[in-house]
């Protein structure tokens, strides 16, 4: 099923899970029915001051009992309007929005650094219900820092900068030495561009396939303002646009 909806959401779940990061889970039907891996949706919200709604990637979707599932950083007014709501609260949203990943190889790894790790506990859920694996590495600043950090202890690989939890480095560290010994069909990444670059190096030094999913300020979500143009990629002579084309990209289209 594809097509975006207008819905008002009703919260039913709410939980902190790392320092300023939320998990939120709503009665969504229209939108849990057709989210992909790599979608993202657009929350309105009535804090004062904001105008735009907010783009969040879609963190789980069960179409079963009609949820959605997101998970986010509180960094500004909207995000910390809705960090607010209480179970029962509405909230207006717009989705599922975006291209999102491409699924169906059989072994995978997956990347994620700070909030870039909201989209891929989707998408392994989805790689291993279509019968494939999913080897998830996760990046933070610490221990603190690290999105479902108890979660993420059993059968993640992860990498904390300081070394407060899993290895210390970068998640790029890992990924070398992984990819030295296994052969993986496909890898998805997300978080800073940094990172991604790094992960692009990684993989290709490997020949690794790679999708990657962006992470930048958008402003109707729908590819009609060009708030989210990325200067790196240019098709037919217009610069991409994040929103529309991506969010996720192969990584030789978007990085440099």
């Amino acid at each position: 099923m594809s097509g975006m909806v207008y819905e008002e959401a009703r919260l039913v779940g709410s939980a902190d899970i790392a320092e300023g990061m939320k998990r939120m889970t709503f009665l969504a039907p229209g939108i849990a029915r057709r989210a992909r891996p790599g979608q993202f949706v657009m929350v309105s919200t009535e804090a004062r001051g904001t105008l735009l709604a907010r783009p969040l990637g879609v963190s789980g979707a069960d179409p079963e009992d009609e949820s959605l599932t997101l998970r986010f950083a509180v960094v500004g007014k909207g995000t910390s309007w809705l960090a607010e709501r209480r179970n029962g609260d509405a909230v207006r949203m717009y989705g599922p929005l975006g291209h999102g990943f491409t699924t169906g190889a059989k072994d995978c790894v997956l990347i994620g650094g700070g909030t870039g790790l909201a989209p891929l506990f989707f998408l392994k859920e989805e790689i291993e219900r279509e019968g494939g694996s999913a080897l998830l590495l996760a990046g933070a600043k610490d221990r603190l820092c690290l999105m479902e950090s108890d979660v993420l202890e059993s059968g993640c690989v992860i990498a904390t900068e300081d070394g407060s939890l899993g290895e210390r480095g970068l998640v790029t560290g890992p990924l070398r030495r992984l990819t030295a010994g296994r052969r993986f069909d496909m890898a998805y990444a997300c978080g800073p561009v940094p990172m991604l670059k790094a992960v692009k190096d990684a993989c290709a030094q490997a020949g690794l396939p790679l999708e990657v999913s962006l992470e930048t300020r958008m402003g109707c979500g729908v590819g009609a303002c060009n708030g989210c143009t990325c200067d790196q990629a240019v098709k037919d002579g217009a610069w991409l646009k994040v929103c529309k084309d991506g969010p996720v990209f192969r990584a030789e289209e978007v990085l440099r």
